[in-house]
């Protein structure tokens, strides 16, 4: 009885100390404040890259962000997507199949491929991308706005191109969450 108490404590201690809103964000060894991240002279605002339209995937396999390097990691996710007619795949590909694929004219060899999607309430969505000039890393800050809260849904996708990312934690994905004032 008393180890048990002593367990069920100590996981309520982790837990709150886990789910705590404000911890600091971590790139690497890097820790700074996602909130005020425009004002850390370390980070810049990026924006040298191209939107591509087109692509075909399913939204919840993407969602939070993927980064793709090579033509045959966006041929795979093309296949779960025409092979999966879910309602989560996008509209646009529920009638194509693997013969109806097309490349992207993408250049995987100087660029990667970054698919994110979300889908939320009644919101805003706002996308920020910032460069650390010390590090050498991406961050993808999300920021979404509750206009009221409601079952309305609003999806957010996006498919970008950005100069060649070869270690996957050079990019790290976040979102800010802003409720309604009731």
């Amino acid at each position: 009885m008393k180890k048990s108490l002593i367990f069920a404590i100590a996981s309520i201690l982790m837990l709150m100390i886990s789910c705590s809103e404000e911890q600091p964000t971590k790139v690497s060894e890097y820790v700074f404040d996602k909130r005020n991240i425009e004002n850390d002279t370390n980070w810049v605002e990026f924006h040298d890259y191209d939107t591509i339209e087109g692509l075909c995937y399913d939204w919840i396999e993407v969602e939070s962000g993927v980064i793709l390097n090579s033509l045959d990691e966006y041929k795979e996710v093309y296949n779960r997507a025409t092979d999966n007619k879910s309602i989560n795949v996008l509209y646009k590909c529920r009638s194509m199949t693997d013969s109806d694929f097309v490349a992207p004219q993408i250049d995987f060899n100087k660029l990667s491929l970054v698919i994110y999607s979300m889908r939320s309430g009644d919101v805003e969505f706002e996308r920020k991308i910032y460069y650390n000039l010390n590090t050498d890393e991406y961050f993808y800050l999300l920021v979404i706005n509750y206009k009221r809260e409601n079952l309305l849904g609003t999806f957010y996708e996006e498919a970008i191109l950005f100069p060649k990312i070869s270690n996957y934690d050079k990019l790290k994905f976040d979102t800010i969450v802003n409720h309604a004032v009731r």
